[in-house]
């Protein structure tokens, strides 16, 4: 096997795209418009997550130095052999490490894919836990959602816990009487007593929670040509309100 045969043809695909991506943003920039690079880093994270570097460059590494190997042992009595050997067993000390990269590697691709990383991809961080995902979903959907829908995306993020009992050793998130999760930072305000309107949230749907009730109107004494506190006056106004 040719050694360019080793690395797909998709990775290149793929890297032009990313360098497209980095010359925009960078573009943006220097026009002072950051939210938009933003999006292009992401894209950057996500597409550089999901090529999984570490794991090709491993392959290539091991398919390399088997082929080399084998040729070398063709030619024992080469003068150069023996330098060629000791080049290729450096290379092999370093395997175990690279190894290990390309298990990191895999990772960062699989959570890139569950759609689990931060702004910047999380490279080099972990994905969190199972009530980092419980709060995202919940952030997600308004500040709240039924259990299936919870359960549904920690199981897509790779979590095998069960959600319903995390949650409730959770001590930012609680259940509605009517069944709903919620976030109690989505809103300051504080939980509907009644659930009303299909969706269980007062005035504006899902995480848009406000107090019920009748705002009291300020009473309007109205005026009058007297000086206030004297008969004339008081007679004026109380002839007003009975009217």
């Amino acid at each position: 096997m040719k050694v360019y045969e080793i690395v797909e043809n998709t990775q290149v695909n793929d890297l032009n795209q990313l360098t497209v991506s980095a010359q925009q943003g960078l573009q943006k920039v220097k026009q002072g418009d950051m939210r938009g690079a933003l999006a292009n880093m992401e894209q950057i994270a996500n597409g550089l997550a999901k090529l999984d570097i570490g794991t090709k460059m491993y392959n290539f590494m091991s398919k390399m130095l088997s082929a080399y190997e084998q040729q070398v042992a063709n030619f024992p009595e080469d003068p150069d052999t023996p330098k060629l050997q000791k080049v290729i067993d450096q290379i092999q000390a370093q395997m175990p490490t690279m190894q290990k990269q390309a298990a990191q590697s895999k990772q960062y691709a699989k959570t890139a894919r569950n759609k689990e990383l931060d702004a910047f991809g999380g490279i080099g961080e972990s994905k969190g836990s199972i009530e980092d995902c419980i709060r995202k979903t919940l952030k997600k959907e308004g500040g709240a959602a039924g259990l299936g829908a919870i359960k549904k995306a920690c199981k897509d993020a790779g979590y095998t816990e069960d959600a319903q009992k995390v949650m409730k050793k959770m001590k930012d998130v609680k259940q509605h009487k009517e069944g709903d999760y919620i976030l109690e930072t989505t809103s300051s305000s504080a939980i509907a007593t009644s659930m009303g309107g299909g969706n269980g949230f007062a005035n504006g749907g899902p995480g848009v929670v406000s107090r019920m009730g009748k705002k009291k109107k300020k009473k309007v004494e109205g005026k009058s040509p007297h000086k206030k506190g004297t008969k004339k006056y008081k007679a004026h106004m109380a002839a007003m309100h009975a009217g």
